[in-house]
């Protein structure tokens, strides 16, 4: 049995060297003179050696304490080294657990979910998530988010009105959760328990739209005196497409068959994820020649001021018609659709071809199936007859 002030005498040598002390308990001498206990004990017929920690740090009394406990475990099966082992993975597990953050592990769904999206889709996806959901949780380990803190989130978006805006975040969040939870790194999606705590949004969402000829001349004159080409020009197409705003942002020049006058939108571009086939008036050809020389060699018909190589911005026919002077209350982007289907019902077109030119989802699931050139000779007829009317509304 070794002594502290034995164990203090010990000298180094050429090569490190180790001193039994008492039952299991060693010190071992490095040629540099540095001391380190160690315990030396048997498990299933083998020798267990495990690290206790350098002298004097750790004394001799800390020392045959550690001996004990170590000792103490492998009486009742446990292996001290594996235990250790064991304990410093999980600690490491849990520091890698911290570091998956809400942002990091929805950035990872939004990658993985994107490639079957619509690109509208997938824009406002992410601008919801940028904007609403980062700024208040994208910073906290998705594994320690609680219910309040998802409730307190929603509930200042709900408070400013937006009410379909705070079911469709509280959507993604719940999708993302959902993920983490098949990934194994989170339990529990927090957001199934807020039923009843937010508002119900209307079933519905109406868009503000201008429907009265009258009006409709107004803002066609306005649109005319607009002081940016571009903008102007996507203005007009919306009117005489009524295409989704996302639609006629992300319009390619090669979707344009000038030949049979048609604008061909892929299924991927859909929100039925069906081929859509736009006849275009005489009108839109023209339209579309006059922009052609200035974004022709461009991929977006109708691309971003930036010149960046990205579609116009979802907020540009926004601010373009609240400059004409029209509030977030009487016209929007996707106002146009609206204006021209109250329009072309009151003029006694067919409900069914004005369905199929607004590209609607069809309940019935036969007719759902439907050929996307189905009745297109009427369509055509009807987008050429509104154009007309539209060109021939004067406001002076």
């Amino acid at each position: 049995m070794l002594s502290d002030v034995a164990i203090r005498a010990l000298k180094p040598k050429d090569k490190r060297y180790m001193e039994r002390v008492d039952n299991g308990l060693y010190i071992q001498v490095e040629t540099t003179g540095a001391k380190f206990w160690y315990y030396r004990g048997m498990k299933d017929g083998n020798v267990i050696k495990k690290s206790i920690g350098e002298y004097p740090h750790v004394s001799l009394s800390e020392a045959r304490q550690q001996r004990d406990t170590f000792k103490a475990e492998l009486a009742k099966g446990v292996n001290p080294v594996e235990r250790e082992k064991a304990e410093q993975e999980a600690a490491k597990l849990e520091e890698e657990r911290k570091s998956l953050t809400f942002e990091v592990v929805a950035l990872e769904w939004y990658n993985e979910q994107v490639k079957g999206w619509v690109p509208t889709h997938a824009e406002t996806v992410i601008y919801r998530m940028k904007h609403f959901i980062f700024p208040k949780i994208g910073d906290k380990p998705i594994s320690e988010l609680k219910t309040p803190e998802i409730l307190a989130l929603l509930k200042t978006i709900e408070i400013t009105g937006k009410l379909d805006t705070t079911k469709k975040v509280k959507n993604i969040i719940g999708q993302v959760l959902r993920y983490g939870i098949a990934k194994g790194i989170c339990a529990i999606d927090f957001t199934a328990g807020l039923r009843g705590q937010l508002v119900a949004p209307s079933r519905t969402k109406h868009y503000s739209a201008i429907t009265k000829s009258s009006e409709i001349a107004e803002l066609m004159r306005r649109i005319r005196g607009y002081n940016s080409f571009v903008v102007q020009r996507a203005m007009f197409f919306s009117a005489y497409t009524f295409q989704h705003p996302g639609e006629i942002r992300h319009a390619e020049w090669k979707e344009i068959d000038f030949d049979a006058a048609l604008w061909r939108i892929p299924a991927a571009k859909m929100k039925m994820k069906r081929d859509h086939l736009v006849p275009l008036a005489r009108q839109s050809i023209e339209l579309l020649r006059e922009i052609q020389e200035l974004t022709g060699d461009r991929q977006y018909i109708f691309p971003s001021a930036r010149n960046d190589g990205r579609p116009m911005s979802e907020n540009t026919i926004r601010i373009a018609l609240r400059s004409m002077g029209y509030g977030n209350d009487e016209m929007t982007a996707h106002g146009f659709r609206g204006m021209v289907s109250t329009q072309l019902n009151e003029q006694g077109y067919n409900a069914d071809v004005i369905e199929l030119c607004l590209a609607h989802a069809e309940s019935n699931s036969v007719r759902a199936a439907y050929n996307h050139a189905e009745r297109l000779d009427e369509r055509r007829t009807m987008y050429q007859e509104w154009a007309d009317w539209l060109d021939g509304l004067n406001a002076d």
